[in-house]
Parts: C-alpha cells; sequence; structure tokens
C-alpha cells in the first residue's frame, strides 16, 4: 500500500511541476520595428516629434506604434527608450500580447526617420 501511496504522491508531483513550469513559446523574444511615441500621440506626424512626444510623455509613459499594422504595444520598462522619443526603432523584447505590452530587450534606431503618413481610409466628406 505504501508504494503505491509513493508512487501516486511521485507523479503528482511531477504532473505539478509539469504544469506550473512555463511554456517555452510563451518566453521568445519578439523584434519589431516602430515608433516611440506617447500613448495619447498614436498616429499622424506628432509621433515622429521627438520634441512633441517627450513633452507629452512627461509621466514617462511611452509606447510603441509598430510599422504595418500599426499595433500600439505598452513599453513595461519605458527607461529603456530614453532618448529615442519620436524616434523610428528596432525593437527586441518579451511581449504579453494578451496584455498588450513589451518589456524592450535591446532597441536600436533605424535609418529612414520619415514620419509616417496617415492611410486614407477611402472615404469622402461629400458622400460621393
Amino acid at each position: 500500500m505504501k508504494k503505491v501511496m509513493l508512487s501516486t504522491l511521485a507523479l503528482c508531483l511531477v504532473i505539478g511541476t509539469a504544469v506550473a513550469a512555463k511554456n517555452p513559446a510563451d518566453t521568445k523574444d519578439a523584434t519589431v520595428s516602430g515608433w516611440v511615441t506617447d500613448p495619447m500621440c498614436t498616429s499622424g506626424a506628432s509621433m515622429a516629434s521627438p520634441a512633441c512626444v517627450k513633452k507629452c510623455a512627461e509621466d514617462g509613459k511611452l509606447v510603441l506604434v509598430t510599422d504595418g499594422d500599426n499595433k500600439v504595444w505598452a513599453v513595461v520598462n519605458s527607461q529603456a527608450l530614453k532618448g529615442h522619443e519620436g524616434h523610428h526603432v528596432k525593437v527586441t523584447g518579451h511581449p504579453d500580447a494578451d496584455k498588450g505590452t513589451i518589456q524592450v530587450v535591446t532597441v536600436a534606431m533605424l535609418d529612414d526617420q520619415k514620419p509616417p503618413v496617415a492611410k486614407n481610409n477611402g472615404m469622402k466628406h461629400d458622400g460621393k
């Protein structure tokens, strides 16, 4: 009876440890490029204005607006992007898609610093 109980206990410990272990897919780094800006300034040329972003982000909170899909990632450790406000950068970090956040590990400024152009949605104001 003791052997059965010990075997059951050992099996429970192994299963519990496996469940508690982090999934390796969750800890993968991601590399994205985008614009470092203030959370309230996530579209148009103003997000590429270092002076504007520094003024608006006085609380120190920054976001990354990715190229292409314009996804806004809240930066967990905004101090890692200090000096890159309003810049087009390439960031490597640990994203949390469920929370919409990214922990920045490395940052590099990209050569292309032209402000992004607002997308035309094809709508006309005159209804035509």
